[in-house]
C-alpha cells in the first residue's frame, strides 16, 4: 500500500509526502492518502525556517571538515591540515553570504507574492463590478 500525506499550509500552498510501501506485485496499488492543514506558513513562505536550514548546513558542514582535520593530522598530511582549517576559517564569512543571498531571495518572493495577489484583488473587483 503507498501512502501519502499531503499538508494545506495556512499561506495557502499545499505539499504532499510520499511514503511508498507497495508489495503488491499485481499492478494495482492501493493508496491511503492523509489530508492535514497546518496553521503554520510552509518552508517556502516561511524565511526563517530557510534562514534556520542554511545555518544548520553550515554547523553540519563545519563539524564534517573538523572531522576530516582530525583524520588528516593523524595521517600527519601538512598540506590537507592547513587547506581544510583555511576552508573552515572562512566559513562564517561563507555563511554570511549565503544569508544575505537568502535574504534577497526572500524579498524578491514576497514582492513578487504581493504583485500577485495585487492583480488578484484588482481582477476580482473588476468582475464584481461587471
Amino acid at each position: 500500500m503507498c501512502k501519502a500525506t499531503r499538508t494545506k499550509y495556512s499561506c495557502r500552498h499545499t505539499t504532499t509526502e510520499y511514503q511508498f510501501q507497495c508489495s503488491d506485485t499485481s499492478g494495482r496499488c492501493e493508496k491511503e492518502i492523509t489530508n492535514c492543514n497546518s496553521e503554520d506558513q510552509c518552508q517556502k513562505c516561511n524565511p526563517d525556517n530557510r534562514q534556520k536550514k542554511i545555518m544548520d548546513l553550515y554547523a553540519k558542514y563545519t563539524e564534517e571538515l573538523k572531522k576530516l582535520v582530525d583524520l588528516a593530522k593523524a595521517e600527519d598530511c601538512k598540506t590537507m591540515t592547513a587547506q581544510l582549517e583555511e576552508i573552515i576559517k572562512r566559513i562564517p564569512e561563507q555563511r554570511i553570504k549565503a544569508l544575505t543571498e537568502m535574504q534577497g531571495k526572500t524579498e524578491i518572493e514576497m514582492a513578487a507574492k504581493k504583485r500577485f495577489e495585487a492583480e488578484l484583488a484588482q481582477e476580482s473587483r473588476g468582475r464584481w463590478q461587471s
